[in-house]
């Protein structure tokens, strides 16, 4: 399965077969930041709330009313965010470059991939993904991470990718069932 996301500023538009399904969208008020995931019919299906502090960098994560930490771990040089979810054990690791894997019980069930470059604010990124895979909890995986805020009047950028090192490398033959 194939979704694709665009962005335009601080919102996030997710398309399956260029039909909309979710959009997300970023704001802050008062030093705390929020992300916050809709169907199409405008009902709120998520929320993100970035923490960092003493104990690392970690996302409190509300989906469908069920309450999640997606916590970064590993070592400062080589990490990776990890999530409990309904029995479940998910990573999430950034490779070099532009790729970023996502393992259910340290099993891969999905990629996503950002483009290089931007111009007007707008970003392109495709989630490749398992077909049995709860699609709304890895667009939230996303959101979490991926989502952050940009100055309306940006005219572009160029993403370098992940630069630092990688916990694990990408897996260039995984294909999705």
């Amino acid at each position: 399965m194939k979704i694709d996301i665009k962005r335009n500023g601080n919102e996030y538009v997710f398309l399956k077969n260029e039909k909309k399904l979710y959009y997300a969208i970023y704001s802050i008020s008062w030093f705390k930041t929020k992300k916050e995931l809709f169907s199409d019919k405008k009902q709120k299906i998520a929320e993100v709330i970035p923490k960092i502090g003493l104990n690392g960098v970690k996302y409190k994560i509300t989906l469908n009313n069920y309450n999640l930490t997606l916590k970064l771990k590993g070592s400062l040089l080589k990490n990776y965010y990890e999530a409990f979810y309904k029995n479940d054990i998910y990573k999430i690791i950034k490779h070099k470059g532009y790729y970023v894997s996502i393992f259910k019980n340290n099993i891969q069930i999905a990629y996503y991939k950002t483009h290089k470059t931007t111009f007007n604010n707008s970003e392109k990124t495709q989630l490749v993904c398992n077909s049995d895979t709860e699609e709304t909890l890895l667009i939230t995986f996303i959101v979490a991470l991926e989502l952050t805020h940009q100055e309306h009047d940006e005219v572009g950028s160029i993403n370098l990718g992940n630069i630092a090192l990688e916990y694990k490398p990408f897996n260039k033959k995984w294909k999705p069932i």
